[in-house]
């Protein structure tokens, strides 16, 4: 069994609407993910979006996968998140900053639907808990590109909210 696949686990609400973290593999060097928000994934299951992080993991030579979310709400469409009263969870936050203050690099990657004001939230509480931001790539108007169809490769490339 490889490294990436000997633990698998999932944080979620008591209502299993919002899934808080998610991890894969062994935690003493993470690639660690800020996705837009969780869609089927858990604790047992991995959807495609997963699978791509998982691949990004092994081209960079990391032990295990953390994924966290700007919405924890589970959806499978980003549409879902803005008829719910609540798509970023009440429990998010807290653990966006754990994140950052566990992990030295986290990979932006949310893609073009995040609304701007959750981005600068989500950015503001990062850097203040000391994370370095990094990207797989940015989209035509800067914003950190989304894993699953891109091709799994080291990453380079510190982004930047306001570039």
């Amino acid at each position: 069994m490889s490294a990436v696949e000997n633990q698998k686990t999932a944080v979620l609400s008591g209502c299993n609407l919002y899934r808080y973290e998610l991890i894969r593999g062994d935690l003493s060097d993470p690639l660690v993910f800020i996705m837009l928000n969780p869609s089927t994934a858990d604790a047992d299951v991995d959807d495609d979006t997963i699978e791509s992080c998982l691949r990004f993991v092994k081209a960079n030579g990391k032990t295990g996968l953390v994924v966290y979310n700007l919405y924890a709400l589970r959806s499978t469409s980003p549409k879902g998140l803005w008829t719910s009263e609540d798509p970023v969870g009440v429990e998010n936050d807290k653990h966006l900053s754990e994140a950052a203050k566990n992990y030295k690099n986290i990979v932006c990657a949310w893609g073009v639907n995040a609304r701007d004001d959750r981005v600068q939230e989500v950015v503001s509480l990062l850097k203040s808990n000391g994370a370095n931001l990094l990207c797989i790539g940015k989209n035509k108007h800067g914003s950190p590109m989304h894993p699953l169809y891109k091709k799994a490769k080291p990453l380079e490339m510190a982004w930047d909210v306001d570039s």
